[in-house]
């Protein structure tokens, strides 16, 4: 959720502690309340779905671009104070939005742990938890490690949910769903073990190759690997972005 959730929306670039507190929160909260709050299991799909939909097209939806960054225009550039109090106002309630979604669903998976948790015996409970949180970290380093991207990652976390509602067709239904709209192709995006990376060449007119490649991590642009030999620049002296 931290990984995936401040890689695509960049108003939580510089705050991941926000989402790793809501998270916590949520988790905790669900386990409190363990099977007084099981009847919210069946809206643990729905707020995936919702949630994770927002996050895949957050590109589309140009909330990678909401933040605060008035604070560094000065001069002429700088907004009046309107603006800069709609700007505030946006981006704290998208902030506040997608972290009451997080907490939601960090409930709802909660709730479950809270269930088994009070069915048996503390100490044998509390040993089979804390052996699922180092799993848990364990596999995710695995899944990072080998550069798999949020459909491996959401797939495998699914499929551990299975058995929880395998007699919830419609659960198990809107989780595909939601896989499946995560897992629609983006052209050029990778996932290294750290950033998502959008690897994109740019070809001037009539070259047979690229004048160089840009490179854009979290959606804030990076750096070119530009094409800089005498031979390219002498045939394309106006090639983006070598002139």
């Amino acid at each position: 959720m931290i990984r995936y959730l401040t890689s695509e929306v960049r108003a939580f670039n510089n705050l991941k502690n926000l989402p790793l507190i809501a998270a916590f929160f949520g988790i905790g909260l669900g386990m409190m309340l363990g099977a007084s709050f099981g009847r919210f299991r069946r809206w643990l799909p729905v707020a995936a779905l919702l949630l994770f939909s927002i996050i895949r097209f957050a590109a589309f939806l140009h909330l990678p671009v909401v933040d605060i960054s008035w604070n560094y225009a000065i001069g002429a550039s700088a907004p009046g104070v309107f603006w800069r109090v709609v700007s505030t106002l946006r981006f704290l309630s998208l902030t506040l939005f997608l972290l009451g979604l997080v907490v939601f669903l960090f409930v709802a998976l909660g709730s479950l742990v809270g269930e088994q948790l009070e069915s048996a015996r503390p100490i044998r409970t509390y040993g089979v938890n804390l052996a699922g949180s180092l799993a848990g970290m364990v596999l995710f380093s695995a899944l990072s490690f080998f550069n798999f991207g949020p459909t491996v990652w959401l797939l495998v976390g699914f499929a551990l949910l299975v058995p929880f509602f395998v007699h919830q067709r419609a659960g198990l239904f809107v989780l595909a769903f939601t896989l499946a709209v995560v897992a629609i192709p983006e052209s050029g995006t990778f996932w290294s073990p750290y950033y998502r990376i959008d690897f994109a060449p740019i070809v001037p007119a009539g070259a047979s190759q690229p004048s160089a490649y840009s490179v854009v991590t979290n959606h804030i642009w990076h750096q070119w690997a530009a094409d800089a030999s005498p031979e390219f620049l002498r045939r394309y002296p106006d090639a983006i972005p070598n002139r």
